[in-house]
């Protein structure tokens, strides 16, 4: 089958798997639309807490779904040679699609310029708290590399928890299934348990995903309400840069 029909044949499929989704986009650009203009009415705090509470629930599962799925994957591998093998070929490839990533990403983002005309939208006072921050990181690190490796390593596996700190929860997570593949079937009654909970948290994001098309309406509403149409034109290039990086 020629390539341009398998394109055309997942599209379709997803159209129609996701038809409610495309239902939510479009028919919040209408809300947006007639809402524009009026930023402050109760119509649009609904819209925003609904939407909020979607992100939120997205977020909710994001931890519990990564930490359930590499554990199980790492610890079904098997005796330690394959883990070796596995693991070696883990780093070439990721390092490889990370510079590859790197690369791609900042040719589009020389040739296509994404962030210009967006400026608009972006608060002045956050960005210029966001840029110090970042200047005095990159200056407390240019003097020592090594801070930056010892930043990934978890002092407190709870605290990166509380903390969001998704690079010190993989690496925490990498080293314990590591250990659990190592020390084979005494690690089972550990494994079962996330592998229950994977299968819950993928459960949970499906009834998630029963909220996507109000969640998708709300937040389309609420950002075509608050800057109108022209916020299309301003960051599509962004879109374009992004997904093109992705794909």
């Amino acid at each position: 089958m020629k390539i341009h029909m398998q394109v055309m044949i997942a599209v379709g499929l997803g159209l129609k798997r996701n038809w409610h989704i495309f239902f939510g986009i479009i028919a919040g650009i209408f809300a947006g639309i007639l809402l524009n203009g009026h930023p402050n009415t109760i119509i649009i705090n609904a819209l925003t807490f609904v939407g909020q509470a979607f992100i939120r629930l997205i977020q909710m599962v994001v931890i519990p779904l990564v930490v359930s799925s590499v554990i199980i994957g790492i610890s079904s591998i098997g005796d330690n040679k394959q883990l070796s093998k596995f693991g070696s070929k883990m780093v070439v490839y990721y390092g490889i699609i990370t510079v590859l990533a790197v690369l791609i990403g900042l040719s589009l983002s020389l040739l296509i310029q994404p962030g210009v005309g967006a400026g608009q939208y972006i608060d002045a006072q956050s960005a210029t708290e966001t840029q110090q921050q970042v200047a005095a990181t990159i200056e407390n690190q240019r003097e020592n590399i090594l801070n930056i490796v010892l930043d990934f390593l978890p002092k407190n596996m709870f605290t990166a928890l509380a903390m969001d700190n998704m690079v010190q929860i993989l690496v925490f997570t990498l080293i314990f299934a590591i250990a659990f593949a190592r020390i084979g079937e005494i690690s089972r009654p550990v494994i079962s348990f996330f592998e229950s909970v994977f299968a819950a948290t993928m459960k949970v994001t499906d009834w998630i995903m029963y909220l996507a098309a109000p969640g998708v309406f709300a937040l389309t509403a609420t950002s075509i309400a608050s800057f109108g149409l022209d916020i299309f034109s301003s960051i599509s290039k962004y879109l374009i840069v992004v997904t093109a990086d992705i794909y």
